[in-house]
Formats: structure tokens, C-alpha cells, sequence
């Protein structure tokens, strides 16, 4: 087998074939990652394989034609196949050799992640397992070249068919949702020559088991049945030929039979086990929330999915497999609107879009939009919107929840003295944790409404009046939850500041700043506090709170009827800068300074006659509760909110699981470093290897 690799190896760098294979591949992927890579920011190799996979079918055709031809055409396949090798040594061997070509700009595009490095993050990871994809892709093309070589001595035909038969594999999923967008038994049979799929779901950072096994198996059956188109050679009309025949016939048979099998029962196997989520922030796998939520239930939901099967997008599709391996309540069912246009009538007046999710509970249904499922940011190199997150984890396990909640919790957010409106994310967050919302103004009610499980004061500017402040203690001593955000203001709060005073609680004077390094970030007045331990923190060990221009809490610790649990807090080198107005970043005090350590964030709960008890939650920091604070620890503030709100409402787990932040990093590469790119990937090594063919071709001519 040795021998026959170096020989075929040798051969095409005996022609000019070879040399202009490698710097045609070289020159397209130099070509596609200094646009997609250099020019628009990309920080991964995925895109630019997507783009060149196409080539796949125009090149391998050409390097695979002669592999077995050339020796038919010949005469030459007699001699080989008296050598003292097997046959599968000779297959193989040649099939070595072309994965040896193919291999060379696969081991340049290898490098491009390295030359990136410099320039900004990269997506390591997805970059890797995408060229393993890349690879295992052209393998495959290559087991399907050299069988189809094997079955002819024209070399011109074996490369049409070959291209036939790729371009036919290359288009299958279309096909497939051209018969059937649902799927059917013939799609599932057309569906195993469809190894585009496969390569898509290896483009990414999620490292599919089930693809790989898919490629691995086809290419072994592949090379097998090449054995045989050149083993039936051999064979004569005989009764021993015969019997040879038959039993030829039999063990491909059996090689086809086992193949299927070994890729049926992978994809019974929970996607849980066979895909490996390889990203930074785990945006395939499913959380210990959803986990202990979906492993506790015991009534049947069902996921109805509006799309054919074959349609379905893959991360979702990934998502839900997730969820049906995880608890034999949950069934997924494909509902094509094709098929089933009116389907949605029955649980929604407004038609979803394709792909969007209704969650059927014992209790009620909801609908999840497809264009929910994901948040979206417009690019404007680009002038497209990019997928910069993705949160159908959080929208299915809350619709889960929502449909199998006996009673519905709501909340109140009090309006009318200047509060700020909270942020899209956090309002998403109340609604994730299935509860009920809506706005009060205390100067039109009589009081806080009856059904009211907790009530939400944010950010007032302008001070209450005595009125507004008895609706709201009245509230709390009939057992009320309320979470309080002071912020600053030059407006006099006297009024306000007795509701924090109804807890034992009062602000310090001026904003925190932070003395060590390790508790902020940028700027000493933009907090990275210290997680206290708690129910309502248990969710967070080990990951960061982001809390800019937080006042401190004061209150006494040896209250007699409230007991005070510190939530968040500074470090001991924390101190308050009393005139506010000088914002400088120096960690360095003033005159006038107040000595920390503060407390950022506390509950209290207050005891009252009759074994009823008050709670509030005082959160000093009201820029931590907006969007732009929670993107800068992904998603970790509304994860804080989401656990105070489900606890206040005692909810058993909280529901409220964010958005999973797609890696959207950029790299920034300098006008040297793009050229130097450019002149090495798309002239310098393409050129190189032309000149190299012509220099060959022409000493062989001259001959």
C-alpha cells in the first residue's frame, strides 16, 4: 500500500493537473477570507469553507477521474492486480494519496486562524471543527470519485459522473424539500445521500458525532464497493466465478445493510451525547435550570413545530432534540403549513412565522414567533441584520413553565415620579418567569391592587407624596414584596427615603468607587461587586455582576424586627465620592469621601404581627438593571433580576434563563497586515505553484 501511495502521490505532481488543483484551492480560500475574514470583520473560518465547498464539486471530479481509469485505459490494472498487494491495499493506497492532495490547502487554511490572532479574538473553536467538517467532506467526494473511476476507463466520463453525482448529493436537502417538506419514507431514503447536510452541521462550534460517523461510515463503504467494481474483474463465467459472485454480492449487501443500521441507531441517540458543544458561552446545551425543570415534570407537554422536518432550522432543531432527550413528557411534533395551513387557529388569531413554536400544556398553550427566538443586529458594513443572539432556550423552558402553572403571579411597576422605563431585556425576563406585569399610578388608585405579588419601584426622580407612601407601607404590612431602586437625584426625597427607612435601610451620600482592581472594570466607578451568599444569588457563583455608579445601602444590622441580607457588596477599599459631579476615574480619595465597604444590594424582611412578614429588595444601582450593563457580563444582571423576581413570587425554580450572545467579535486588521495576507494567499503561493506546473509540463514535453 506504501509503495502504490508514493507512486500516485509522485503522479500528480508529474503533471500540471496537481499544481494547478493546489493553487486554485489556495487562491480561493486566500480569496474568501480577505473579504470575508479582513474586509467584513469575520472571526471565524466557517463562513469562508461554506463558501469554497462548491469547488468540491468542480475539483474532485478532476483529481479522482484518472485514479482508476488511467490503469483500465492502460492496461495497466492487470499487472497491479497480480502484484503481491490486496486489492483493498491497492484502493486504498490511491485513495491515500488524493486525501495527501487534498489535505495540502486544507493545511493552508489551518494557518489563517493563526494569522488572525493578532487582529482580534478568534472563534478557535468553530474555525477548527468547521475545516474538520471541510475535510471529511472532501474525503467523502474523493471515496465517490475513485468508485465511479473504478466503474469506467474513460476518464472523461468517470469526471462527469462523478460531478453528476456530487452536484445530485450537493442539492439533496433541496430535493428532499421539493418531495416533502414534512418528510416521508422516500425523503428519508434520499436523505442519506445528502452529505451537504452534514458538512452544514459541522460548520459551527458544535462538534456533531453523528455527522462524523456518517462520514466515516460512507467513505469505508465507499472504498468497500470500489473493492468490488475491481475485484468483478477477476471473476469468470464458472461455477467457481458464480459462487464468487454470490458471495460479492452478499458481503455488499451486508456492508450497505450494516452501514445504515450503524447511522440509524447514532441518530436515535439524544443529541445531548453525540453533538459536543464546543462555544465559549454554551449556546447548543441546555442549562441546569432547563434541566431540573424539564426532569421534574409530570404531565405531557408537546412542542408543535411549524415546519416540514426537512425545513427545520438546525440550532433550534438541535435546541428541541435537547429537550426530548431530557423527559419522555415532552413530544415534538412537525406541523407544515403547507400541509396544515390552518393548524395555528387553534391556539392563536395571528399566523406565526415558519419554524415558530406552540408549546401545548395541561394548562394553556403559547406561542413562541420564530423571529423571537433569536435577537438581531443590523450590520452596517454589511447592510444586514446578523444573528447576535440566541434565546430559544429561554422562550421553550418558560413556555413549559407558563403551560403547566396552575396560577399566574403579577407584579406592579409603579409610574408617576419620574421612574425609568425597564429595559426590553428585563421586561423579557418578568415575562420568562411567567409573570403577569402591568403599570399603577398611586396618585389614580385607592391602593395597591389585591392580586399584587410584588411591586417594582425603579429609578424615582421626583419625590412621593405622604399619600403614595402610606398605599405602598399599607401594601407591605398586609405582607407585601416590593423591590426598591434608589437613584441619584438632586430633588429633595424625603417622602421616598421613608420607604427605604420602613426597612431599616438609608443611601449613603455620593457614588461607590472601587479601590481594587479585581472589583471593577475600565473605570472605578463601574462595579464588578462581590456576590454575597444567598437564595437569590444562588444562581450566580462564579460569574460577575456589572453595576456602574452604584450608591451604597446603610442600614443597622442588629434591627430587632428586620433581618438585612447583604446581596451585593464592595470590597473593603470601596469608598463614596461625595461630590458626585467629579466622575474622574481615579480610585484615589478626596476630602469628603465616605469609607466603605457598602453593601450595593440587600433584602429585608421585615417581621409583622400575626406571622406575616414584609419583604423588600433595595437595589442601589439602578444603570445595572439596563440592557447596556447586562450585555457587558452576558446576561449575568438579568439572570440576578429574573432569580429576585421568581423568589418574591415563589416560583420553585426560576425560569428565567437569558439570551445566549452568539460570538459576534470582530477582528480589526491594519492595511500591512491585510496586504501581506493577500500577497502570500492570493499571489505569491498560488503563483508559485503555476509556475511550478508550467516548469513541470514543459520538461515533460521537451522529453
Amino acid at each position: 500500500m506504501k509503495a502504490i501511495f508514493k507512486r500516485e502521490f509522485k503522479s500528480y505532481f508529474h503533471s500540471f493537473m496537481g499544481w494547478i488543483y493546489l493553487a486554485i484551492m489556495i487562491l480561493a480560500t486566500g480569496i474568501y477570507s480577505a473579504n470575508d475574514n479582513f474586509q467584513y470583520g469575520s472571526n471565524s473560518l466557517t463562513d469562508v469553507l461554506s463558501g469554497i465547498s462548491f469547488l468540491i464539486l468542480m475539483t474532485i471530479p478532476i483529481i479522482s477521474m484518472r485514479i482508476m481509469s488511467e490503469e483500465r485505459k492502460n492496461k495497466t490494472d492487470q499487472l497491479i492486480l497480480t502484484a503481491p498487494v490486496s486489492v483493498w491495499d491497492i484502493v486504498f493506497g490511491k485513495f491515500l494519496s488524493m486525501v495527501a492532495i487534498f489535505a495540502i490547502p486544507c493545511v493552508a487554511a489551518a494557518f489563517i486562524p493563526v494569522i488572525l490572532m493578532p487582529y482580534g479574538t478568534i472563534d478557535i473553536s468553530g474555525s477548527y471543527i468547521s475545516l474538520l467538517g471541510y475535510f471529511l467532506f472532501g474525503c467523502t467526494a474523493l471515496a465517490i470519485g475513485e468508485l465511479i473511476s473504478a466503474m469506467t476507463e474513460n476518464m472523461i466520463l468517470s469526471a462527469l459522473f462523478t460531478f453528476l453525482a456530487l452536484f445530485f448529493c450537493y442539492i439533496m436537502k433541496g430535493i428532499c424539500y421539493m418531495i416533502s417538506a414534512s418528510g416521508n419514507v422516500l425523503t428519508k431514503i434520499l436523505g442519506v445521500f445528502d452529505i451537504q447536510s452534514r458538512f452544514s452541521d459541522l460548520c459551527g462550534s458544535s462538534l456533531d458525532i453523528k455527522a462524523i460517523i456518517y462520514f466515516v461510515t460512507c467513505i469505508f463503504l465507499l472504498l468497500y464497493l470500489t473493492v468490488q467494481a475491481v475485484q468483478k474483474r477477476r471473476y469468470s463465467i464458472s461455477a467457481q466465478g458464480l459462487k464468487t459472485g454470490c458471495y460479492s454480492v452478499g458481503m455488499i449487501c451486508a456492508s450497505i445493510a450494516l452501514a445504515v443500521i450503524v447511522n440509524l441507531l447514532v441518530a436515535e441517540i439524544p443529541s445531548k451525547y453525540t453533538a459536543i458543544d464546543c462555544t465559549s458561552n454554551k449556546i447548543y446545551s441546555l442549562t441546569d435550570d432547563t434541566e431540573k425543570i424539564i426532569k421534574n415534570l409530570d404531565q405531557d407537554v408537546t412542542l408543535y413545530v411549524l415546519v416540514g422536518e426537512n425545513g427545520q432550522d438546525e440550532d433550534v432543531g438541535r435546541t428541541i432534540d435537547g429537550y426530548k432527550s431530557l423527559s419522555k413528557h415532552i413530544k415534538v411534533v412537525y406541523k407544515d403549513p403547507a400541509i396544515s395551513p390552518q393548524f395555528f387557529s387553534q391556539y392563536t388569531s395571528t399566523q406565526p412565522t415558519s419554524n415558530s413554536i406552540i408549546v401545548v400544556g395541561p394548562k394553556r398553550s403559547k406561542v413562541i414567533d420564530y423571529n423571537s427566538l433569536y435577537e438581531q443586529t443590523p450590520n452596517y458594513q454589511t447592510y444586514q441584520y446578523e444573528k447576535t443572539g440566541y434565546d430559544a432556550e429561554g422562550q421553550i423552558t418558560s413556555a413549559i413553565a407558563y403551560t403547566t402553572t396552575d396560577t399566574m403571579p403579577k407584579i406592579y411597576m409603579v409610574t408617576g415620579h419620574g421612574e425609568v422605563d425597564i429595559d426590553t431585556t428585563f421586561t423579557s425576563a418578568i415575562a420568562k418567569e411567567n409573570i403577569d406585569y402591568a403599570s399603577i399610578t398611586l396618585l389614580k388608585e385607592d391602593s395597591i391592587p389585591e392580586d399584587a405579588q410584588a411591586v417594582i419601584i425603579d429609578g424615582p426622580t421626583s419625590d412621593f407624596s405622604t399619600d403614595d407612601v402610606k398605599k405602598v407601607t399599607d401594601y407591605l404590612d398586609k405582607g407585601g414584596k416590593v423591590i426598591i431602586v434608589p437613584t441619584f437625584t438632586d430633588a429633595s426625597m424625603t417622602n421616598f427615603e421613608t420607604l427605604l427607612k420602613y426597612f431599616g435601610v438609608s443611601t449613603v451620600d455620593g457614588f461607590i468607587v472601587e479601590g481594587n482592581k479585581d472589583n471593577y472594570y475600565s473605570n472605578p466607578m463601574y462595579l464588578i461587586p462581590i456576590v454575597d451568599s444567598d437564595t437569590m444569588t444562588s444562581g450566580l457563583d462564579g460569574k460577575y455582576i456589572f453595576a456602574p455608579q452604584a450608591i451604597g445601602l446603610s442600614y443597622d444590622s442588629n434591627t430587632t424586627n428586620t433581618a438585612i441580607t447583604p446581596l451585593l457588596s464592595t470590597s473593603d477599599s470601596a469608598f463614596s465620592r461625595v461630590k458626585a459631579n467629579q466622575t474622574s476615574d481615579s480610585a484615589s480619595k478626596i476630602d469628603g469621601d465616605i469609607d466603605g465597604p457598602f453593601d450595593i444590594a440587600v433584602k429585608a424582611v421585615k417581621t409583622l404581627d400575626g406571622d406575616k412578614s414584609a419583604t423588600g429588595v433595595i437595589i442601589g444601582c439602578q444603570q445595572m438593571l439596563t440592557e447596556q450593563a447586562d450585555t457587558y457580563v452576558s446576561g449575568n444582571n438579568v439572570k440576578f433580576f429574573g432569580d429576585v423576581l421568581s423568589e418574591l413570587v415563589e416560583h420553585e425554580e426560576s425560569v428565567s434563563i437569558p439570551s445566549k450572545s452568539y460570538d459576534t467579535a470582530t477582528i480589526t486588521a491594519n492595511a500591512t497586515g491585510y496586504l501581506t495576507f493577500v500577497l502570500i494567499y492570493v499571489m505569491l503561493i498560488p503563483l508559485a505553484l503555476i509556475i511550478a506546473g508550467i516548469v513541470v509540463w514543459y520538461r515533460r514535453k521537451k522529453r
